[in-house]
């Protein structure tokens, strides 16, 4: 999704934010999880769901470039989320792992679009 949403000539300035984006939303995700664990109950998950999907959807409904980090931003978080709760008893080490491995993939997006990207020739 990083790179289908990728407008070529906004370059490195839109990579970067989408990327922050995505930093963003593993964050999101993040303390989502830590939240669940403070009070685990199906109320609580529902309302951290509710909430995160809420305002995502504010900035989706608005259109525009925020809509498209809106959309990163809200599935990174929902991704992260629900990592963390797959299984309660190895969650903590494997979630350290994927979070390693989506940040070796955003290296890696970003590096792909820099190499295979024209560049500006200063006159």
């Amino acid at each position: 999704m990083l790179v289908a949403t990728l407008d070529v000539t906004q370059g490195t300035v839109q990579g970067l934010a989408m990327v922050l984006g995505k930093l963003f939303g593993g964050f999101v995700g993040f303390v989502a999880y830590f939240l669940l664990g403070i009070a685990p109950s199906l109320l609580v998950l529902a309302l951290i769901t509710f909430l995160i999907a809420t305002i995502a959807a504010e900035f989706i409904s608005r259109g525009g470039t925020a809509a498209v980090l809106a959309l990163l931003t809200c599935n990174q978080a929902m991704v992260i989320f629900s990592m963390a709760l797959a299984n309660p008893d190895s969650s903590g080490g494997i979630w350290f792992t994927r979070l390693f491995q989506f940040f070796l993939a955003w290296l890696f997006a970003i590096g792909m679009m820099w190499l295979a990207m024209p560049r500006k020739r200063p006159s």
